[in-house]
């Protein structure tokens, strides 16, 4: 099947908006970056079908299905989660880096094998993270469990359940982001459901526009405007007052209809395409690492108050970008062929 290029570059703008939004560059503008999550998603549904579905039609296992899938995932997230450890190992030696009790070792075993964290719930603490040595690993924690039902239900996921399914979630995703006033939320282990909810609508949302992709029509749209809109809609300020609707919206219509019009226009010279193809594989592994990266600049920020917060958190987040290029191309492409 061909390279689609184009969704490379959204999945890099994605990953940059939310990155950004965890290294604090968006200040006190209510913006929402955190719906990168939902484009992931979707993303990621739409990718997955448009590479499996007729090799899983035509024979391909489950358990093949997801070896691959593990192959393609595990590494970066290995090193992500290991990196999580480090820093919180690291920076428990220092008052005020972390509220994570602990236990440190049995917190990134769980990780390991896609397990959210369930004991700071349990002891009735308030704002208990699923994932607390990389709090970002909510969404690769739901996104493996999916990919696990996608393998195991495939042959009964035919277009009638589907389009259920996606009808019940969006009908889901509708009532958390009013009842939350946003969909700002499915990180913390008590609200892990709403994640659940997050990730069922726009995975098989994905899934979905992919099967229909030449029977629906999509928006003639450049492909670097589809990479820009991306952009915009993720860093567009939105009043509180709408924000529920705004955030609903984007996941149930705006991203399906940009990720079907991306697929559709790509870029034609050798250097953007390699370029884009670069940006596709350095997302992932910038969603891995930045988190524990914009732990150490918020410390080092908020404990020299007399130096501008942005310019802690500035140079972090290039620094992020940066070795998220290198893990890509030195660590994760040659560890994956090998």
């Amino acid at each position: 099947m061909p390279k689609l290029y184009t969704l490379d570059a959204m999945r890099w703008v994605a990953a940059m908006m939310v990155a950004a939004l965890h290294f604090g560059l968006f200040g006190g503008v209510t913006t929402s970056p955190n719906l990168a999550v939902d484009f992931f998603f979707a993303l990621s549904g739409f990718v997955i079908a448009y590479a499996y579905d007729r090799k899983l039609t035509q024979g391909m296992t489950g358990e093949e299905f997801l070896q691959r899938r593990l192959i393609r995932l595990y590494p970066l997230f290995f090193v992500g989660i290991a990196l999580g450890l480090l820093v919180t190992l690291v920076g428990s030696m220092h008052p005020g880096f972390t509220d994570n009790d602990g236990p440190y070792l049995v917190q990134f075993l769980a990780a390991l094998v896609f397990l959210p964290w369930p004991s700071d719930a349990v002891a009735g603490m308030t704002e208990a993270s699923a994932s607390p040595l990389n709090g970002p690993y909510w969404s690769l924690i739901l996104e493996i469990h999916i990919n696990l039902l996608f393998a195991i239900f495939f042959r009964w996921l035919g277009m009638g359940l589907l389009t259920t399914l996606v009808a019940l979630f969006a009908i889901g995703v509708v009532s958390v982001s009013w009842s939350e006033g946003s969909l700002a939320t499915g990180y913390l282990t008590q609200d892990l459901h709403h994640g659940i909810v997050r990730v069922g609508f726009s995975f098989l949302a994905g899934v979905l526009i992919c099967r229909l992709r030449d029977r629906i029509p999509a928006p003639k749209l450049h492909w670097s405007v589809a990479i820009a809109a991306v952009g915009v809609l993720l860093i567009a300020p939105v009043p509180d007052s709408v924000r529920w609707i705004y955030d609903a919206a984007c996941v149930i219509v705006a991203f399906p209809v940009l990720i079907l019009a991306g697929a559709q226009s790509q870029p034609q010279g050798k250097r953007a395409l390699t370029l884009f193809g670069w940006m596709g594989g350095a997302s992932y592994a910038l969603y891995a690492i930045h988190a524990p990266l914009a732990a150490i600049s918020q410390f080092l920020a908020e404990n020299n108050p007399e130096i501008p917060y942005r310019a802690w958190s500035l140079p972090f987040f290039v620094a992020a970008m940066a070795l998220s290029f290198v893990l890509d191309r030195v660590f994760d492409v040659p560890f994956r062929r090998w």
